[in-house]
């Protein structure tokens, strides 16, 4: 079997699309049925064996790709990679709009710009920061065909068959992350907000094109973890690794731990101080399987001067520290006394 089912009433179906990167083998994607009605959470990467893995599981299952609708938690390639591939263009795609526009080819070299102007001003070799970037930005126009999109927002209902779900808005990981929710059941299908095999990443959410959006990544997350909290959900069906029961136990420890990060940062600039935020970062303590930062894959890299940066701009905007420039334009940091 291809599939898995994870839950009754509603009945949902776990499909594992094979992604190998860093720590993960696969995406979990999830299919859930009611009658005639079916809608897939996420598609997974994109890749031939993928597809084929996929659309091998659906026939298994007895679903025509020609009837299902799509809900994509985050627009990451291993989330939304096979959505041209796998949907048909008169299928009703839910998405959240800030990621969407973010995907678009103007945008994302914008957006890229912009980051490697940050991470260079935080320190970073240029050299550095522009292979780290044109190693990612190559992965970020994910969906190139033009869908039936439903932008949804906090509250708007998806409805499968007799089921319905809640759309919840759960930033941080990037900006537009959301969820489903629904209520009766307890039943959370999580993206990559909250798993059990790896912290998720918090970005680096820099202003758009009009000045908009220039959030603090590290409060968002805490926050959107705070309101899964509240909700307590009874089943997670999260995006990499074993499905787990203890899920309220790993809300709190996540939190945790990007508290205990951030006082790591803020104990750094204070034993530091006037050093760049590329030297903080290097310092933070990762768990990375290198034994220096220069054999860390550019691409890795790029991920963790953008956490650097983000806990940096948090302790920032939270009046903890503060950064001036040195007459190279580098900015250095110091605690507020």
């Amino acid at each position: 079997m291809l599939s898995t089912k994870v839950h009754e009433n509603p009945d949902v179906y776990l499909i594992k699309i094979p992604f190998e990167n860093l720590k993960l083998d696969s995406t979990n994607c999830y299919i859930v049925v009611d009658g005639n009605d079916a809608l897939l959470v996420d598609t997974g990467a994109p890749s031939d064996e993928g597809l084929h893995y996929l659309q091998n599981a659906l026939q298994e299952l007895g679903i025509n790709p020609q009837r299902l609708s799509f809900f994509l938690t985050h627009l990451h390639l291993d989330h939304a990679g096979l959505l041209d591939r796998i949907a048909p263009l008169d299928a009703t795609v839910y998405l959240n709009e800030n990621d969407y526009r973010r995907t678009q080819p103007e945008e994302v070299e914008r957006r890229y710009e912009a980051l490697y102007r940050t991470l260079v001003a935080e320190g970073a070799d240029p050299d550095s920061a522009r292979c780290s970037i044109e190693s990612r930005s190559q992965f970020s126009h994910i969906i190139q065909q033009d869908h039936r999109f439903v932008f949804t927002q906090e509250n708007d209902e998806i409805t499968v068959g007799n089921y319905r779900f809640t759309v919840l808005e759960t930033p941080g990981h990037t900006p537009g992350h959301q969820v489903l929710y629904q209520p009766e059941s307890g039943l959370l299908f999580g993206g990559d907000h909250i798993l059990f095999i790896m912290s998720p990443g918090i970005g680096l959410f820099l202003p758009d094109a009009e000045g908009n959006g220039g959030n603090d990544g590290v409060q968002l997350y805490l926050d959107s973890l705070s309101k899964i909290l509240r909700l307590s959900p009874k089943t997670l069906l999260h995006s990499h690794g074993p499905i787990r029961p203890d899920v309220n136990e790993r809300i709190e420890w996540l939190a945790q731990h990007q508290r205990q990060r951030a006082e790591r940062v803020l104990s750094l600039v204070k034993d530091n101080p006037n050093s760049t935020g590329f030297e903080i970062t290097q310092d933070i303590g990762f768990k990375l399987p290198h034994s220096t930062w220069e054999d860390i894959p550019c691409v890795q890299k790029l991920l963790l001067m953008e956490i650097g940066a983000t806990f940096l701009r948090h302790l920032e905007l939270r009046g903890k520290i503060e950064a001036h420039q040195d007459p190279n334009g580098i900015r250095r940091y110091r605690v507020v006394e």
